[in-house]
């Protein structure tokens, strides 16, 4: 087992002008927990996006790293 740290985040959206029509945001914030590898971290953290922002899917970010 590994420490790792994840955080889950929504990125913001832009326009054809390139303009921003909605903000980016934190989803999930950073949490340490212990994993056998970075994709597994990756799949625990997707299951903790909120409802509500999964039909935003392409714009959703998952980040991992080792400890």
């Amino acid at each position: 087992m590994q420490l790792f740290q994840y955080a889950v985040f929504k990125d913001e959206k832009l326009d054809k002008d390139g303009e921003v029509v909605d903000e980016a945001e934190v989803l999930v914030e950073p949490t340490t927990i212990l994993g056998r590898s970075a994709e597994q971290v990756s799949l625990r953290a997707a299951m903790e996006i909120p409802a509500e922002h999964k039909a935003d899917v392409d714009r959703i970010k998952v980040v991992v790293r080792p400890f």
